[in-house]
């Protein structure tokens, strides 16, 4: 795992913008852990969240299904990530990925707790400081004025990664999309993905 992934991983930098579905339309997935192999595209739900997933993408909650992430990096061809994986499980909510090639695409979805007196200006420079600090290269950041949340773009030797925060009450929700370099088809892919991003209300038990 380069050293600039386990930065941005450790240091939770990421941004997720809010939208609604556009596009074809996407199929639920049916089981809110994992997610199977598709040539469509997906709808990933879980207690807390919704994301519209690129077709051919696998995974799941790492925390629930470690092993069975695990042996399908590995028969990917990328058993070298599953040490990290498993170090770092605990900490993650969803992550899927597909191979192309040599390249391993991934989304990741974290969540960091929100302080009363954290803005997301400060949460954001923080995280580009700690970035910068390892020697990573931002391409670009800033936060919409009119959704109030976040973005990220950063650059390693062979791989560009796009983070996008969205601020809740209480949590800082942080998706991260990863692969080989950028080009348009990505390019749509992330942008489909990241605008179907929802945060999903609490259900209040019934009496």
């Amino acid at each position: 795992m380069p050293y600039f992934l386990r930065s941005i991983f450790r240091s939770c930098c990421g941004f997720v913008l809010l939208w609604g579905l556009w596009g074809c339309g996407a199929t639920p997935s049916t089981d809110v852990s994992r997610l199977p192999s598709s040539d469509q595209w997906q709808i990933v739900k879980t207690e807390e969240i919704q994301l519209d997933v690129p077709p051919a993408y696998v995974g799941g909650d790492p925390e629930l299904l470690l092993p069975e992430i695990q042996l399908t990096l590995t028969e990917m061809g990328f058993g070298d990530r599953t040490e990290w994986l498993a170090q770092n499980a605990t900490k993650i909510d969803l992550l899927l990925f597909r191979a192309e090639g040599r390249d391993l695409r991934t989304i990741n979805v974290v969540q960091e707790a929100r302080s009363e007196d954290r803005s997301l200006e400060t949460y954001l420079q923080k995280q580009i400081s700690q970035l910068e600090s390892g020697g990573v290269t931002i391409e670009e950041q800033g936060i919409d004025p009119n959704t109030n949340q976040g973005y990220l773009r950063v650059k390693g030797s062979q791989m560009r990664q796009t983070t996008y925060v969205y601020p809740s009450e209480e949590t800082f929700w942080v998706i991260t999309y990863s692969g080989g370099m950028d080009d348009d088809n990505a390019t749509s892919e992330i942008e489909r993905s990241r605008q179907s991003f929802q945060v999903l209300p609490e259900i209040s038990e019934k009496l």
